[in-house]
């Protein structure tokens, strides 16, 4: 049985691991880098269009 003080937390879904299944590994680090270098937090939208700006290159 799940412990009662952990039923109540959420589990995040972390958006680099979550785009390596759709996208090749190095591309998303490479963008994941890409977005904390420009000061970004790294968030499933801003990572998606990086992703997408990489790829049209």
């Amino acid at each position: 049985m799940l412990d009662s003080s952990l039923a109540g937390l959420q589990t995040s879904v972390d958006p680099v691991q979550e785009m390596t299944v759709r996208y090749p590994r190095i591309l998303v680090i490479k963008a994941a880098f890409a977005l904390l270098k420009d000061g970004k937090s790294i968030e499933h939208r801003d990572l998606e269009k990086t992703l997408q700006l990489f790829l049209s290159k």
